[in-house]
């Protein structure tokens, strides 16, 4: 048993220098995927489980989600900072390798700036057809913001932004019969 401890304790690996910045009330997403960790992805089927909190505090602040993908083998840490959020804000994220019990920590800073000009065009996206993670990828969330600005509400071309995004799972719907259909 001392020896498993000793183990543990000799594969503990700390990462830091991680910024990333948001803006008060826009929506941001942060991918944590194994090359965060300097890890590669060796194709064993849930190799990695990451668990995110603020540092030094069991879990994350109200406004901050995490969520992860099994089928992109990464996680997200989503949300919208309101207004007045003390900065910088600094996130824990540990990484544990299921294969060979390595754990790893990275320290994220997020430094939140104030908004400038509120903008008048908000989105809040309730997710009925698809799964929450499919829209954090930041291609998929500009995609959806060109069409709604040119094709269903052309007066916010030039501020839209989304602040909010959940699951209709998360505010209150059934789940899916089978959990591997997943929520989409």
């Amino acid at each position: 048993m001392a020896n498993i401890i000793i183990l543990l304790l000799t594969t503990w690996v700390v990462v830091s220098g991680h910024v990333h910045n948001a803006v008060e009330t826009e929506m941001f997403a942060i991918p944590i995927s194994p090359n965060l960790f300097n890890w590669t992805y060796q194709e064993f089927d849930q190799q990695y489980r990451f668990h995110a909190s603020m540092q030094g505090k069991p879990e994350l602040p109200s406004w901050l989600r995490y969520i992860y993908s099994g089928r992109h083998h990464s996680g997200f840490i989503f949300g919208t900072p309101p207004r007045g959020t003390k900065q910088p804000i600094t996130l824990e994220v540990i990484g544990l390798n299921r294969q060979d019990f390595e754990t790893r920590r990275v320290l994220l800073t997020l430094r939140v700036q104030p908004k400038q000009n509120m903008a008048r065009h908000e989105v809040e996206l309730k997710i009925d057809n698809l799964n929450v993670e499919d829209l954090l990828d930041e291609h998929r969330m500009t995609r959806l913001k060109d069409i709604l600005r040119t094709k269903l509400w052309t007066e916010s071309s030039q501020d839209l932004y989304a602040t909010f995004l959940a699951s209709a799972i998360d505010l209150g719907a059934r789940l899916p019969l089978k959990p591997s259909d997943g929520e989409g």
